[in-house]
């Protein structure tokens, strides 16, 4: 389905189709979205389960998990039925995982869809390369890791090859990066980003994405803007990430605040990190973009609203 590359939940869609489709509105988008998401759909038996009752499983079976772990601390093994009993938990919080994030690409998908005067269309370029730092985090169920198949997310080079970001510093990254170096299951796979015809299809009125990147970065680097920045992000601090989900233990991401960073830059703040214990699946939150995105998913108002 060429609409349906990948859905990033809470952030809009990035949407693979020619620029002349782009050119032609975005009722005309809207219309292929919807037609594709019919047919991807229709083969679908039944109905998604809501993703909150989804994480409240998830939940109950991290609970569990965390339960055996500790028994596996404090004793230093398992018998046979704990350790078969952990294997299968942890199988199964991968496959909720997996549900939540199908569940929650439904929920958004169907929110852009539900009427075309609510969704926006901005086309990628290198005047709006800032959309894809909103959308850096979410994992995309749709991008499988060409090494070991677990989700990817976009990912971007600390420092750009030139003086500035362009389009060829975006990349994929397995979002088994993150598990400790040694443990098994530990993923350094990647897949080169591609400009080729893309276009971001988004709920309308996110102001972060109707400006190009210049006039963005010019705003969000001020001092009151950046005051606003970590008022609002301190006060989430603690707060979970319903679109970005620990692909190990299928938790919400939660919102944490370093505690070595560099007084006076906000960017270098805020981090998302899984609340299982010992678990080492964080995305870092470095550009105003990202924290943008952040706020948006999470109070409906980024930054310029």
């Amino acid at each position: 389905m060429k609409f349906l590359d990948s859905i990033l939940p809470g952030s809009g869609a990035i949407i693979k189709t020619a620029v002349r489709a782009v050119q032609r509105g975005v009722a005309s988008l809207v219309q292929s979205l919807r037609d594709d998401w019919a047919k991807a759909t229709s083969s679908q038996r039944g109905t998604s389960r809501p993703s909150e009752e989804i994480r409240h499983d998830i939940e109950e079976i991290d609970g569990e998990i965390t339960d055996l772990e500790k028994k596996l601390r404090r004793d230093g093994q398992l018998n046979r039925s704990n350790k078969e009993e952990l294997e299968e938990l942890r199988r199964q919080a991968m496959d909720l995982a997996e549900e939540h994030q199908q569940a929650r690409s439904e929920e958004t998908t169907s929110e852009i869809l539900q009427e075309k005067t609510e969704a926006s269309a901005t086309s990628l370029s290198q005047d709006y390369l800032h959309i894809l730092d909103w959308s850096r985090g979410p994992a995309v169920r749709m991008k499988p890791c060409p090494k070991c198949r677990a989700p990817m997310h976009l990912n971007r080079r600390n420092q750009p090859q030139n003086a500035i970001f362009t389009i060829k510093d975006y990349f994929w990254a397995c979002t088994n990066f993150y598990i400790p170096e040694g443990t098994p299951g530990r993923c350094k796979g990647t897949l080169p980003f591609s400009d080729q015809d893309f276009g971001l299809l988004h709920k309308a009125g996110i102001p972060e994405l109707e400006i190009n990147r210049d006039h963005f970065t010019l705003i969000t680097s001020q001092k009151p803007a950046l005051k606003v920045i970590e008022r609002r992000m301190s006060q989430a601090i603690g707060a979970q990430d319903i679109d970005v989900n620990c692909p190990i233990h299928g938790l919400p991401l939660v919102l944490q605040e370093k505690q070595t960073a560099e007084e006076g830059n906000v960017l270098d703040y805020y981090y998302l990190r899984c609340p299982h214990i010992g678990c080492g699946q964080t995305r870092k939150l470095k550009d105003a973009a990202q924290l943008a995105s952040f706020l948006t998913r999470i109070t409906g108002e980024g930054i310029l609203s």
